[in-house]
């Protein structure tokens, strides 16, 4: 299994569409064999897609993305777990043992709603539009 990670600092990247460096941890048996950094260096945002398809990988854990890089990276067939935050070593441990989804790891500011986590629940914090469920 292949994950990709953006890289800011030693820390989650906080936003996708914007980081400059990508760690990609190939995992085999539960343990990591493999690290190497790529960088996209001003690459071209419809680009990203594409780039991080090609190489194979199968998870991507990130901070925040926008919509538009959203839907290109899950139409390429990439699981996205977005919405993280941390240390990539600690992400990486919590990746492993399957703690990803502790609150230690949500970005600030971030109560999972829209990509990946659950159903939106409105401003009235019910399913569906103007409180209708």
């Amino acid at each position: 299994m292949k994950l990709g990670i953006p890289v800011f600092h030693d820390r989650v990247s906080p936003v996708l569409d914007t980081a400059t460096k990508l760690l990609i941890i190939e995992i085999q048996d539960g343990a990591v064999v493999s690290e190497k950094e790529k960088y996209f260096n001003d690459m071209p945002f419809l680009k990203r897609s594409d780039y991080l398809n090609s190489m194979g990988l199968d998870i991507i854990i990130c901070g925040a993305l926008s919509r538009p890089l959203n839907n290109l990276i899950v139409a390429c067939g990439i699981k996205l777990m977005p919405w993280i935050s941390g240390s990539v070593d600690e992400v990486i441990k919590a990746y492993q043992a399957g703690a990803l989804g502790s609150d230690k790891f949500r970005m600030p500011g971030c109560c999972r709603r829209g990509l990946g986590y659950g159903q939106k629940k409105n401003r009235f914090g019910k399913k569906g539009k103007r409180g209708k469920t």
